[in-house]
């Protein structure tokens, strides 16, 4: 796929394997939109073409009504739980941000 200027919403894009998507989809030419509410992820990851405002970066939850709606016409959904053991607890909220956070 030509991702030249593709608007590109990469949710959780501040964990290890999201900052790593996005850096490939930056280096791909695609206009990447980061959100993330940093529960597990880590700024720094991205923080540099965060800098450069080559990645825009919205610290944001996914199961805020909207959140997702407000980015791209591609979204890779990477946002999880970090720990099984987290998800295990709470099941219900795990399934929302797996459902919701991706739609």
């Amino acid at each position: 796929m030509n991702w030249k200027s593709k608007q590109v919403l990469v949710t959780g894009g501040a964990s290890f394997i999201g900052s790593t998507l996005v850096d490939a989809l930056v280096d791909r030419g695609a206009k990447v939109r980061v959100v993330d509410n940093l529960s597990s992820g880590k700024l720094e990851n991205s923080q540099a073409k965060i800098a450069s405002k080559t990645v825009e970066f919205l610290h944001r939850d996914l199961l805020e009504p909207g959140v997702a709606d407000e980015a791209a016409r591609v979204a890779a959904g990477l946002a999880a739980r970090a720990a099984l053991s987290v998800g295990a607890a709470d099941r219900t909220a795990a399934r929302l941000l797996a459902l919701l956070g991706s739609f």
